[in-house]
């Protein structure tokens, strides 16, 4: 009887990339009397495990999510593709085995406007399709904020296609806006539970590349830019479109991506994290001559130097020559810095104590 080989836990490979390795010595061994093919016959086709990923959305994040997980699923042997709402009909789904939507609420618990119609042939009477050989997992992205309808679009569709008879692969997942980490928590559970139920309940067995070429799963961030490092970008472009005499502002702004490895598609979004001018903040700490890297605490409670704490985290207009009444009301200047100087800069950091 043929021992199967089983990959060291020292062996540099993941446990799904160790996992799929020992199937595949498994099944090598396990032709021709337990034998091992001619060296050169041709490898048994083997066909992959299909997954639809479909998304809802309205701002281009659930289109953003959805595309990068076609990556990292099709890096782990899954036929893969992704799909608007709008471009799919519920009926379809029957033909479908496997489905994860990733969706947004859109204003008061709406679907948002590329899931309306689907979601609507989802509640025909009478014709609303019977999903039994289906099974699917929702990722709902939505606004605390927004107190019940917080990501309600995401409810409404898990608790729908149940109701028809799918069955959830993993549970869902609702999102507040910091999306990052649930969201890979999620898709993590969606693939384990996929390739742990085996090709027998799938309807196909899972493949992947040979060995020597078994990738890597797809990394988030492959630039090192993110929502937690924001790549810094120069704004090269200021263009006011309204005309002269209007009370709107409206501008094209543009900014430059050089260097950054960072490529812009269609739908993605774009977040800008400000700062002070770093002269600035310079000039008012030796103007009241206070120590730069004197510890100062943060809105968020933590402590950070105070140059730090003046160019990323507070609002420092009141410092030049800006009258009370233009500042922002919670500017938010309290700032405590033990040294002797210290004092004079409270006074100005507090609207009676503004410079006019």
């Amino acid at each position: 009887m043929t021992t199967v080989p089983i990959i060291p836990e020292s062996a540099p490979f993941t446990s799904d990339q160790r996992a799929w390795l020992n199937g595949f010595l498994a099944g090598i061994l396990s032709q021709g009397q337990g034998g091992a093919p001619a060296l050169g016959a041709p490898a048994p086709a083997v066909e992959k495990l299909p997954l639809l990923i479909a998304f809802g959305s309205q701002s281009g994040n659930a289109e953003s999510l959805a595309k990068k997980l076609v990556k990292e699923a099709s890096g782990r042997g899954f036929a893969a593709r992704a799909a608007g709402l709008d471009a799919l009909q519920p009926a379809a789904l029957a033909a479908e085995k496997n489905l994860i939507i990733i969706t947004s609420t859109w204003g008061e618990g709406d679907m948002p406007d590329n899931a309306v119609s689907f979601w609507d042939g989802l509640n025909q009477n009478g014709s609303s399709p019977k999903l039994d050989g289906l099974r699917y997992s929702v990722l709902a992205l939505g606004d605390m904020n927004y107190g019940d309808t917080f990501c309600l679009a995401g409810r409404k569709l898990d608790e729908r296609l149940e109701q028809l008879g799918a069955s959830r692969i993993h549970p869902r997942v609702d999102c507040d806006v910091e999306f990052d980490e649930l969201a890979k928590n999620w898709s993590e559970g969606v693939f384990k539970s996929l390739e742990s139920a085996g090709p027998a309940s799938a309807g196909a067995a899972v493949a992947a590349p040979a060995p020597a070429a078994v990738p890597a799963p797809v990394q988030e961030e492959a630039t090192g830019y993110s929502k937690k490092n924001p790549f810094p970008a120069a704004l090269i472009g200021n263009l006011e479109l309204n005309q002269q005499g209007s009370s709107k502002d409206t501008r094209h702004i543009a900014f430059s991506l050089k260097d950054s490895g960072l490529v812009y598609e269609t739908g993605d979004a774009l977040g800008v994290f400000t700062q002070n001018c770093p002269e600035v903040v310079a000039t008012i700490i030796a103007a009241h001559g206070l120590d730069p890297e004197t510890p100062v605490p943060l809105p968020d409670g933590s402590e950070a130097p105070l140059k730090t704490a003046l160019q990323t985290a507070y609002e420092v207009r009141n410092l030049l020559g800006v009258t009370p009444e233009k500042a922002p009301r919670d500017h938010g200047l309290h700032l405590r810095a033990p040294q002797a100087p210290a004092p004079a800069l409270l006074h100005r950091l507090q609207p009676e104590g503004a410079p006019g």
